[in-house]
């Protein structure tokens, strides 16, 4: 199965490579009438985009319905009525895709090494989770946080002394969040104690315990917040290997025609997407 750090998705990945028969229906599927925000569910997941027809009976008959009463989920195959009509929606035709599933395994492997890779490369996770840690205090008022963006904090104590979110740190600066940045006026405290001839500080403590969400969604795409650019990094890798072992070049870096000879190449799938994924390695402060 993906893993849930997967910065793609199974059906992303095989429309990339061509795993699919563009189907299109034209059956006539109606809702009921004067429901309001009723949900229409396709027979068929994975719509095509823009690819439905539909009209709605009202004082004139097969009047286009206004796309402003209509939103579309392509992903689900769900059609949902957001304003009320007169008389039923009838949907005339739509196209879905239809998936050759046979290279999912293969598919499934590579969008989770591509994905790890990435993340590995970034020194960081991208989507979004739950995570309890613990700090060292050292007297500054940023307090960087493993993960970022930050979503929500559940909890945060210093000395398992519980702070209050706005009074004893800043959660109204949404650049702080992004960053993954707790902004304490007094400072995280150091908890440690000195050495040394001259007295200085070592063997901090991990006081600062911090419960907390952070990363990015993919799906459903109505409410994505992953950027496009990151999640194109991983499709491309991932077609790179699909297309190295559908066409038997798998890690062929050069091949010379005549007598042949063969350059196996090192791992520069992450170093040739450096230029898009430099912006997303993890902050160090």
């Amino acid at each position: 199965m993906l893993s849930s750090q997967a910065l793609t998705t199974m059906s992303e990945v095989r429309r990339q490579v061509g795993l699919y028969t563009l189907t299109t229906t034209t059956g006539s599927e109606t809702l009921s009438a004067d429901t309001g925000n009723t949900t229409f569910t396709f027979a068929h997941t994975d719509l095509a985009l823009n690819s439905f027809g539909a009209f709605y009976e009202g004082t004139t008959a097969d009047s286009t319905l206004s796309t402003a009463g209509l939103t579309v989920n392509y992903s689900l195959g769900t059609l949902t009525v957001t304003a009320e009509i007169t008389a039923g929606i009838t949907v005339t035709e739509y196209q879905y895709f239809l998936w050759d599933y046979s290279q999912d395994n293969l598919i499934e492997r590579q969008i989770n090494s591509a994905s790890a890779a990435v993340s590995k490369y970034c020194g960081r996770n991208f989507i979004a989770d739950t995570y309890t840690e613990y700090y060292k205090g050292l007297a500054r008022q940023k307090l960087v946080l493993n993960q970022y963006p930050v979503n929500s904090i559940t909890s945060v104590t210093v000395n398992s002394a519980a702070l209050t979110a706005g009074t004893d740190y800043v959660t109204s600066d949404s650049t702080y969040l992004n960053q993954g940045i707790l902004f304490r006026d007094d400072g995280w405290p150091f908890d440690g104690y000195l050495v040394g001839l001259v007295g200085e500080p070592a063997a901090p403590l991990s006081n600062v315990g911090v419960v907390y969400s952070a990363g990015y969604t993919l799906t459903p795409e109505t409410s994505r917040t992953l950027p496009y650019d990151l999640e194109d990094v991983v499709i491309s890798m991932a077609m790179d290997m699909y297309n190295e072992v559908s066409n038997g070049s798998a890690g062929l870096k050069q091949l010379t025609q005549g007598k042949l000879t063969y350059v196996w190449k090192d791992d520069e799938r992450v170093r040739q997407y450096s230029s898009t994924l430099d912006a997303y390695k993890k902050w160090v402060v």
